[in-house]
């Protein structure tokens, strides 16, 4: 697979991973998957009563939504700066693993929710940071940015 095309598939990954995230607010709006989903928070539900499920819960998924699309679009050059893929992605996947770990229920099944999350999420710290792939190696020029010389 030449690099433009695994540049789309990990794009279009990222972009599905990220509105995968919005499962954990259908509980919110009183939709559950299963019997245990919901937004509550094993560590911070008690010491910080509800604000840490209704504030700081979807806080944290949306700033991660946007983040994993924002690096979906960004990694194939859309409407966001190329150069900018690897720290939304990399944000992503910390905030994506910190929900995980804090929300464990806002996600409603181990398989695939969960498993999924936490492989993506591991998947792309290890491409990104602990194999340093650049997926952009050079900065795509747009039109606006070509100088004549």
């Amino acid at each position: 697979m030449g690099s433009a095309a695994f540049r789309k598939v990990i794009g279009a990954i990222w972009i599905f991973h990220g509105l995968g995230h919005l499962l954990p607010f259908l509980p919110l709006f009183g939709i559950r998957l299963g019997p245990d989903h919901n937004m509550a928070s094993w560590l911070l539900t008690g010491p910080l009563a509800n604000v840490g499920t209704y504030l700081l819960g979807p806080l944290l998924w949306i700033i991660t939504v946007f983040a994993f699309i924002g690096a979906g679009l960004a990694i194939n050059g859309r409407f966001i700066m190329p150069a900018r893929c690897v720290s939304l992605a990399v944000t992503a996947s910390v905030l994506s693993l910190l929900g995980l770990l804090l929300f464990w229920n806002a996600f409603p099944m181990l398989v695939p929710n969960k498993t999924g999350v936490f492989l993506v999420d591991v998947l792309t710290l290890v491409l990104l940071v602990g194999l340093r792939w650049q997926p952009c190696p050079h900065q795509m020029v747009t039109p606006h940015q070509v100088h004549p010389a």
